[in-house]
């Protein structure tokens, strides 16, 4: 008897088995980066910071069956996902907050999700790649790095602020080259994504000097010389109006930007 085949081909069959993992490299990047990013800082890894990157990768792999609710494409094996990642997830992030002895760490956490729902709204009204759900979510994805440094401290301080605002705009500036580099690549490019570009870089330092003046403490100039390389980048991009032909190379630039941007972090605020 010939073998049944579920979903028409084996290479079908093994993909429906995996639709559920969020295929965006560049979220990964951020996950990983601003994770990352707070291990440079303190020069190691707590358990407490290990169950929190565990537990936020298991709600993270609940989003895509979220947004097929959203597009109104649901099964039972949606809703499995939903409840056996989240479970997992939840129960992770309650043991990182018991090894840091943070109690009030799951609030924290549960403060992302605004971010995630802005993403849903522009799903359900069909607009997924518009910036504005790219640009809050990217917001969001940087949190990461607030989160784990208050389980480091054992509160939400300052310093955790400083360090998600410091994602917040290498992360951006990062999306935002990738975004004008597609959009230059288009056969009828629409407005100006170099000056988008620049403006990005001016909005960042500006980000910058706000924090320092409202929030004492933080080191201006050592933020500047941590964003200097992606700062760069926008700034080289934006003025030459380079195009890169090959979007893997564009990828690599980016990887290699946020390795720059942890050993940074690592050299400088020690």
């Amino acid at each position: 008897m010939a073998q049944r085949i579920i979903f028409g081909t084996d290479k079908a069959k093994w993909s429906m088995k995996t639709d559920w993992i969020p295929k965006e490299h560049g979220a990964w990047g951020m996950i990983g980066g601003s994770f990352l990013s707070v291990v440079a800082v303190h020069g190691r890894v707590t358990p407490a910071m290990v169950a929190f990157l565990a537990g936020f990768l298991f709600l993270y792999f609940t989003r895509v069956p979220f947004l097929n609710i959203a597009r109104n494409k649901t099964s039972s094996r949606t809703y499995r996902i939903i409840v056996g990642f989240g479970f997992v997830g939840w129960v992770l992030i309650i043991l990182a907050a018991r090894f840091s002895h943070y109690p009030l760490f799951p609030l924290w956490v549960l403060g992302m999700v605004p971010f995630f729902l802005v993403e849903l709204i522009f799903v359900r009204r069909r607009k997924p790649n518009h910036f504005i759900p790219q640009l809050v979510g990217t917001i969001g994805l940087s949190g990461i790095a607030a989160l784990t440094d208050a389980l480091w401290h054992g509160a939400m301080t300052v310093h955790a602020l400083w360090l998600w605002l410091l994602n917040s705009i290498f992360f951006v500036a990062g999306i935002t080259i990738v975004r004008q580099q597609i959009a230059a690549r288009a056969p009828s490019p629409q407005g100006n994504g170099y000056l988008t570009l620049l403006r990005v870089g001016i909005v960042g330092y500006a980000a910058l000097g706000v924090l320092w003046a409202v929030l004492p403490g933080q080191s201006l100039p050592v933020s500047w010389i941590v964003l200097l390389p992606v700062m760069a980048e926008v700034a080289v991009f934006s003025l030459n109006r380079l195009v890169v032909h090959q979007l893997k190379t564009l990828g690599w630039l980016q990887i290699a930007q946020t390795v720059i941007f942890v050993l940074f972090l690592a050299l400088f605020t020690k």
